[in-house]
């Protein structure tokens, strides 16, 4: 018996049996459930077999029918088509798949499904995969994208010129497509069709059972490929998430879409904008100092705390793990450095004051979150957010921690950050509990508080004791922060309970206990998910320890599935490389994008898997498709121009529908853009050579052309690919570190570099 096969069981009318090493996994019925207005439509089916396929196809007097399926590497391939005879109103078109899995171990769908009737519209189809794994088979089921879009396109667009530059879809009606899964006694039942979907709550999909009118002669189809694999470990995605990248990105990659002008020039348009937009503010603290910060925009039209989003004063500025001024401000500081500005220099200056003026919390060296510069007063806390006044958010702290240690170790050495920093690592490794876990939120009196005590928002103080072992080599972080991850790995990643304060608080609220019994699943978010691979990538570099790896690996992956692989129609904007945000809500290329790109960098140089690479670079470029700017109509065709150029909004069709979302900040927008690219610019430069792996990578608007290995010397061809001259630095590794040289290249100019394989000796 084939390791994968098919077979058509019964008189040819019964199903469709998918087999694995002699077990079968799954059965598709061999009737689809076609239900229009009339209600379930009959059909008949005869099967046949062509080469390399089986097909069932029917006729009735109002369509006829016709399936397919084929091996694709790998993968089978299933299609669905229905053309129809004449004008027909169709509620739902779909396929039911039966898994023989008493219980999976790993459960994946990209939105969840708790109450009846709920279903994963493809609104959230970013790299969509519903994904079963037990102890020893895994089966997915991946929506067909490039049939999908022939058949979907955005009502938004389609009423506006300027979308598709003119070019209107041909298709009057469109069905979108969803999927379902349902956990039952002794198995599950995947859903697959195409179906009108309402939204409710925020963010969950519902089946709206309304008909939609296609006339004669409308062809109407769906497919889908389905994965099976044995020997996997549960949360090893890795063939999946490379078949979905190679498939559909392989094409963007080739690209520097969205980019269209060199980081610096972004970063020097963005902090322009800033000051007329009233968000960086500047004022005196109570000793006569000058500070500086990023206001929130959600309080710029706040008249006082109770009419505030967020419940905070209405002139105040951010250090939080959402937004930091101290982590724009590492953007603006190393913006000053590469351009002279003194202008910028003042600013990045007053910033640092900010937090070197901020109360030590609980006598512990605790930074508090939010500064009002109207009364001169500072907060613990966000209120929304589960802190408050005189209750301190410990991840908001950490991550204001580790700024301040990357502000001292790539911008300028700074003595009372390292300090501050030490005495905050003490105060925390004072609060971890005997499992492993920090807490999540802490009275300014010191006492830990129960919300979230064990969960994975006590993740980020995890990295930030990482970031401060790389600095400094302090052995004694080591054991708790192994103890921290010992606790991901028994108590949070196997029932990927990534919670943390965004997953309950923010817009998409729901109760601590909330579980989805349907498909046997947690909320998550990925700010922790990131936060808790981060740590596990450190660690494996720290101690060498493979389980650090193969887990952080296995954390990557579920990362990877709220990555954009492809630009689907019925959204007019460039989506290809940016994130998701969580399991219950519906973002589009949300700012955290620029965040998650240091996580496939660092995989990279460990692993040397070219895809990882690819990831980080779509996921810094990705934040620039919805930047405001005169050269952005390509790709953001419809709201280029929404706001002074160099100013980017959250994220993109929050609420389920195409359209950009609100501008929170500029921390969570062209800050977040101008810091990462600042720090990817420090580390891996505009152009990547990795000699020893023989691989090199565009980052700052390049293309790579051409490699040729000739000896001992490696040739690049590289594409200026902005149209703007400018002198590029040039990161090598080789096989003693890491070299960099600056390299002048003229607008759209080709040029070749000539390499050595082996790079002497260098630091990063």
């Amino acid at each position: 018996m084939e390791e994968r096969c098919w077979r058509v069981c019964g008189d040819g009318s019964s199903s469709l049996q998918f087999w694995c090493q002699g077990r079968l996994l799954a059965r598709l019925s061999l009737k689809p459930e076609i239900v229009s207005g009339s209600g379930k439509e009959k059909l008949k089916l005869k099967s046949g077999e062509q080469t390399g396929s089986s097909f069932q196809q029917g006729d009735s007097e109002k369509f006829s029918f016709r399936r397919e399926i084929k091996r694709e590497g790998e993968f089978f391939h299933v299609s669905s088509r229905l053309s129809l005879k004449q004008p027909l109103s169709l509620r739902r078109f779909q396929e039911s798949l039966t898994v023989f899995f008493d219980r999976a171990e790993f459960v994946w769908t990209p939105n969840l499904c708790p109450e009846p009737d709920d279903v994963v519209g493809d609104h959230v189809f970013r790299a969509p995969a519903i994904v079963l794994q037990t102890g020893q088979f895994s089966l997915a089921v991946l929506p067909d994208l490039d049939i999908l879009a022939r058949g979907r396109f955005s009502p938004v667009g389609r009423q506006d010129w300027r979308f598709g530059y003119g070019r209107k879809p041909r298709l009057s009606s469109q069905l979108p497509m969803f999927g379902a899964l349902v956990r039952r006694e002794r198995s599950y039942r995947i859903d697959l069709g195409l179906a009108d979907y309402l939204f409710r709550s925020h963010l969950y999909y519902r089946l709206s059972q309304q008909l939609v009118p296609f006339p004669q002669g409308q062809e109407l189809m769906f497919g889908f490929n389905l994965w099976l694999e044995a020997g996997l470990a549960p949360g090893e995605l890795g063939p999946l998430l490379s078949f979905l990248w190679q498939r559909y990105a392989r094409k963007y990659t080739a690209e520097v879409l969205p980019q269209k002008l060199p980081f610096s020039d972004y970063r020097t348009t963005s902090l322009e904008s800033i000051g007329h937009a009233g968000e960086l503010v500047e004022f005196f603290l109570p000793d006569g100092e000058k500070a500086a910060g990023l206001r929130n925009t959600s309080n710029l039209f706040s008249s006082d705390i109770a009419s505030s989003y967020f419940r905070l004063p209405v002139r105040c500025v951010w250090l939080h793990a959402w937004h930091n001024s101290l982590r724009t401000g590492f953007g603006i500081r190393y913006h000053f450095l590469r351009t002279g500005q003194a202008c910028w220099q003042r600013i990045s200056e007053e910033v640092k004051n900010l937090v070197l003026s901020a109360p030590e919390i609980a006598k512990a060296g605790f930074v508090p979150a939010i500064y009002d510069y109207q009364n001169r007063r500072w907060w613990s806390g966000v209120p929304r957010l589960g802190a408050g006044p005189e209750i301190l958010d410990l991840a908001g702290c950490a991550h204001t921690g580790q700024w301040m240690l990357r502000w001292h170790r790539y911008l300028n050495p700074e003595p009372l950050f390292l300090k501050r920093c030490q005495k905050m690592a003490a105060g925390l490794l004072s609060l971890q509990a005997k499992d492993g876990s920090f807490p999540a939120y802490l009275t300014n009196q010191g006492k830990v508080l129960p919300l979230l005590r064990h969960s994975g928002q006590g993740a980020m103080v995890a990295l930030f004791l990482a970031e401060l072992y790389e600095t400094t080599g302090d052995k004694s972080l080591l054991k708790p922060l192994q103890a921290a991850a010992d606790f991901f790995l028994s108590e949070i990643i196997p029932e990927r309970r990534y919670h943390d304060f965004e997953t309950f608080f923010s817009c998409s609220e729901k109760p601590l206990n909330f579980f989805d019994r349907r498909t046997g699943q947690h909320a998550q978010n990925t700010l922790s998910l990131f936060w808790i691979t981060e740590t596990l990538i450190r660690l494996y570099t720290f101690t060498g320890e493979e389980r650090y790896l193969v887990w952080a690996r296995r954390c990557l992956d579920q990362l990877s599935l709220y990555q954009q692989v492809w630009n689907p129609p019925f959204l007019s904007l460039y989506t290809f490389g940016g994130f998701g945000v969580m399991n219950t809500d519906g973002e589009w290329n949300d700012m955290r994008q620029a965040f998650f790109s240091e996580a496939y960098f660092r995989a990279y140089l460990i692993i040397g898997e070219k895809e990882y690479f690819q990831r980080a670079v779509a996921a810094l470029r990705a934040g620039y498709a919805q930047m405001s700017h005169p050269l952005h109509q390509e790709t953001n065709p419809l709201r280029y121009d929404s706001y002074p150029p160099g100013l980017v909004p959250e994220n993109f069709a929050h609420t389920g529908l195409d359209g950009r979302a609100i501008r929170s900040g500029f921390d969570w927008g062209g800050g977040a853009l101008a810091t990462m690219t600042s720090l990817t610019e420090i580390l891996f430069g505009g152009l990547f050579v990795d000699a020893e792996r023989r691989q090199t990578f565009g980052i700052d608007g390049l293309k790579v052309v051409e490699l040729d290995w000739s000896g001992a010397r490696m040739a690049v061809t590289v594409e200026e690919a902005t149209g703007v001259g400018r002198t590029v630095k040039v990161v090598s590794a080789g096989t003693r570190g890491f070299t960099a040289e600056p390299v002048r290249f003229s607008a759209g100019e080709r040029k070749k570099l000539v390499l050595p394989l082996r790079q002497p000796s260098g630091t990063r």
